[in-house]
């Protein structure tokens, strides 16, 4: 009996050890947003009908703020995408982007990758956003993908998106990054 109250003690020891570094990095979250079919081409337009697919946003622990994984389905065959997130200037994002179309306040859309959809126009994407690119703060955004025009030149035509009214809120708090 004593010697299992010990090994008791010493184990609630190292956790109360343990657990001020695994909370000084950040919280680690987990959000799950479905898309939405949108009207006339415009993401502020989202309609009541599921699309249906998901953009799931998980904010881990270390050198990553965001990881952004998602998949839609019922998108033309064989064709390609772009992936957009709404006011990532809003926590001062500096990593890549294909095409930023913003103000100075930070509030506008960020084109962040391009996809693919397969014979069942059916497709997946994944993002990583290091710490070190987006600053600290929570902000609203949406996501989208957009038809690509045949020259890159523009934004294509929104075909379905996340909600606009409310948007998502995330969070990011980087201890490792900015």
């Amino acid at each position: 009996m004593r010697k299992s109250l010990g090994v008791l003690i010493s184990v609630l020891a190292l956790m109360t050890l343990l657990t001020p570094v695994a909370l000084a990095g950040k919280s680690v979250s987990n959000l799950q947003v479905p898309f939405y079919v949108t009207n006339n081409c415009v993401s502020e337009h989202t309609s009541d009908v599921l699309a249906g697919g998901k953009v799931i946003v998980v904010n881990p622990m270390g050198n990553t703020a965001l990881n952004i994984t998602g998949n839609v389905v019922g998108l033309m065959p064989d064709t390609q995408y772009s992936f957009w997130m709404r006011n990532l200037g809003q926590v001062a994002y500096s990593g890549p982007s294909l095409l930023v179309l913003s103000d100075s306040s930070g509030v506008g859309w960020w084109e962040l990758l391009y996809f693919t959809t397969d014979a069942d126009g059916a497709g997946s994407l994944h993002l990583t956003i290091p710490a070190d690119s987006l600053g600290n703060g929570t902000f609203s955004t949406q996501f989208a993908v957009n038809t690509m025009p045949p020259d890159f030149s523009s934004y294509g035509c929104t075909v379905v998106s996340t909600p606009y009214d409310p948007m998502v809120s995330i969070s990011v708090s980087n201890y490792f990054g900015s």
